[in-house]
């Protein structure tokens, strides 16, 4: 089976749809079909074709933007054509060669778009022209049915968790060096992810502002902010404010997996304080939950389907919510360890990306 996927960006930007589409698709060229990922050329120094573990990956040229979205038009014979929502440009390119080709369109649906009056146009309006043209809708949790964009359209869904590599995420892995490199005397709290201004949901301005009340009860206690983007400069200036700069380091993106998964050894809680819906998943909980880490997560989104009853959930937007979850852990080594141990349990359990690419194997081979 040939299956093309378009989305927006793929390898070397790392947010979470990205990734996963690197570890999904890698694993169905494991499983034997034939893999395209068609992409924006988003750097003027990327390749416009190369082949990474297996995985035939074209970039092209951006046509315009839509907010965070870039346009750009391909056309690939394949037997699935698969997206990725929501970023419409990407859709609509899909369709395209859906009805030039006459095969099976399927949509991956993370999240309803949040924000002002665009978005709430395209949610009402255009966002169900998009999962009307689709063959099957995959959505990573359970929370997304209630999306106003799905109700109709609950038939043709299908849930398949994310799921990571758990083998890699090898619990016995030392974070030793990141905390002598960071000269960690107390605790550590760790928060990843991209730190762009179409990522202020992910509600890091909240926990820097939380880390204030941390600090008054551990005054040695760091936190790290693995990240890039615009929004960077006016977290970075929040933090001056508050006076935290012996407190909070900000970090650029990991060199590679093998030093994520030392960051991750090395802190003793990860935090994603995102504000609303827009976090269709947080495979960062996923990936710290693998390395025996305790996770607070706001009760948004999917990060609930994620943590189940291993993490611990905060309210969205509430510093004071976020302070006393980060304490609690940090002060109860009995208990951080216990959380730890049962996520990494959770995510063998149901989380695996040989169980994402197996499900999704069965989904795409039930519409030929």
């Amino acid at each position: 089976m040939k299956i093309v996927n378009i989305l927006p960006y793929f390898s070397p930007f790392l947010g979470g749809a990205e990734v996963y589409a690197y570890r999904l698709s890698k694993n169905l060229v494991e499983l034997g079909h034939e893999v395209e990922i068609h992409c924006s050329k988003h750097k003027k120094n990327l390749k416009n074709h190369e082949t990474m573990d297996g995985i035939e990956v074209f970039r092209h040229k951006i046509l315009f933007n839509f907010k965070t979205a870039p346009f750009f038009m391909c056309k690939s014979r394949g037997d699935i054509y698969h997206s990725h929502f929501p970023f419409p440009t990407n859709v609509y390119t899909s369709y395209v060669n859906k009805k030039t080709y006459r095969k099976p369109f399927i949509l991956t649906y993370y999240n309803d778009l949040v924000g002002g009056a665009i978005e709430n146009f395209y949610n009402k309006v255009l966002a169900g022209l998009t999962v009307n043209m689709a063959d099957s809708i995959i959505t990573p949790t359970t929370h997304i049915e209630n999306s106003h964009s799905l109700k109709k359209y609950r038939k043709k869904i299908n849930i398949v968790p994310i799921g990571i590599d758990e083998k890699s995420y090898n619990t016995k892995v030392s974070g030793r060096r990141i905390r002598k490199r960071f000269k960690i005397r107390d605790k550590m709290i760790l928060f990843v992810g991209v730190l762009s201004l179409g990522h202020k949901y992910k509600g890091t301005d909240y926990l820097i502002k939380a880390m204030k009340e941390v600090v008054a009860e551990r005054k040695k206690t760091k936190l790290i902010i693995n990240g890039t983007g615009a929004w960077k400069r006016e977290l970075v200036s929040l933090t001056k404010n508050l006076g935290l700069e012996d407190n909070i380091t900000f970090v650029d993106k990991f060199n590679n997996e093998k030093e994520k998964i030392e960051y991750f050894r090395a802190c003793d809680v990860m935090v994603l304080p995102s504000i609303n819906k827009s976090e269709g998943f947080g495979i960062v909980c996923l990936e710290a939950m693998a390395c025996g880490k305790p996770v607070i997560g706001s009760n948004v989104g999917g990060i609930p389907f994620v943590l189940g009853d291993v993490g611990m959930l905060i309210k969205p937007k509430d510093v004071d919510s976020i302070s006393n979850a980060i304490l609690k852990i940090l002060d109860n080594e009995k208990m951080a360890r216990r959380m730890g141990n049962a996520s990494r349990k959770r995510v063998e359990k149901y989380f695996t990306i040989k169980k994402a690419a197996e499900k999704t194997e069965s989904i795409f081979k039930s519409l030929l």
